[in-house]
């Protein structure tokens, strides 16, 4: 392979990596900020007009107060009440399916196994390498029967049997 596309393909690797933990590290810093808060809790902030929007996915709601504090719940699919307490209160409603949008789950189920495939890759190279380094050393040292010589010697010839 050529040194070119290697380093590119090396860069690569680096720069999705980068690029993963990055994700990972937004996703649990975009947690920690959201305040998790009881059903209860939810539908008194509703009753009480706290509640400025609502977005929900699947069944988890995520959302601002007036106060500008976020929070996340989860709301029972068979609690409709939820939608129209909701509508009442003047608070703005967004719906996403779940089932729509499958690349961030596809890309965070494959990544793992991409990354565990390119280390693997990398480390049957060095492997690879590394034996034909020692076999090298090896026919060095017993004699310089490498692999300019046009003959092969007697012992490097197979045996078969006794």
């Amino acid at each position: 392979m050529n040194s070119v596309v290697r380093t590119v393909a090396f860069w690569f690797a680096i720069l999705l990596c980068a690029f993963l933990f990055w994700q990972a590290v937004k996703t649990v810093g975009n947690a920690q900020k959201e305040k998790e808060i009881t059903l209860s809790e939810f539908m008194s902030d509703v009753d009480q007009g706290n509640v400025h929007d609502v977005t929900f996915v699947g069944q988890e709601a995520k959302g601002k107060l007036k106060n500008g504090t976020a929070f996340h719940t989860v709301v029972p699919p068979n609690y409709p009440d939820v939608y129209k307490k909701l509508r009442e209160k003047g608070v703005t409603l967004i719906i996403k399916d779940i089932s729509n949008d499958p690349w961030p789950t596809w890309i965070a189920t494959a990544a793992p196994l991409f990354l565990l495939g390119v280390g693997a890759f990398w480390l049957f190279i060095i492997a690879a390498l590394g034996f034909c380094l020692i076999r090298q050393m090896r026919s060095r040292r017993s004699g310089g029967d490498g692999p300019s010589s046009s003959t092969p010697s007697q012992d490097s010839r197979p045996h078969f049997g006794s």
